[in-house]
């Protein structure tokens, strides 16, 4: 099957569902937690496959929904502070750059995508976030957020092309 799968057959609500929960799992339980350095809170973690997978077979709309009810479910079953629906927005916006960039994922457009993700929406975006909900001057949450997310881009290029283009040209075939 080359061309995408329909969001709404029995088969693409099957794999949203299973996109969904392995994002979860991937996100909270297969991570490295940047907490030992004071003043961040954040990790690296695999959560994105999930989610760029979904981009991959579904186009936009199936990175934006894997991405934003992974966020919500995640938030709701390990809750962490307040349930934000900005962050959640952020992270359907991260599934949609998937779906546009990922449609045939070859190193080119892996590159592509994890650069802007990682500019737009890990970057800037969690910043103003940060910002304008809690207080945080822009430049401090902007200095916190590059070095792990810089990290997180190349993380994410990596696997992308070592485990994403195979198991994207298997899923294709399915």
């Amino acid at each position: 099957m080359n061309k995408e799968m329909k969001i709404t057959s029995t088969r693409g609500i099957v794999f949203i569902g299973l996109f969904v929960g392995l994002a979860i799992i991937l996100t909270r339980f297969v991570q490295i937690p940047f907490t030992f350095i004071p003043g961040f809170n954040d990790r690296i973690s695999l959560g994105f496959l999930p989610v760029a997978l979904s981009g991959t077979l579904f186009g936009p709309a199936g990175g934006a929904l894997v991405g934003g009810l992974e966020d919500l479910i995640r938030a709701l079953i390990f809750p962490q502070g307040d349930i934000n629906l900005l962050f959640t927005l952020n992270a359907a916006l991260r599934g949609v750059i998937y779906g546009l960039f990922l449609r045939k994922m070859n190193i080119k457009n892996i590159i592509i995508a994890s650069l802007i993700i990682f500019a737009l929406n890990n970057t800037l975006i969690i910043s103003a976030i940060i910002h304008l909900c809690y207080g945080a001057p822009f430049i401090a949450a902007i200095t916190g957020k590059v070095g792990v997310s810089a990290i997180n881009c190349v993380v994410q290029i990596i696997v992308l092309i070592a485990l994403g283009m195979p198991i994207e040209r298997t899923l294709k075939n399915v």
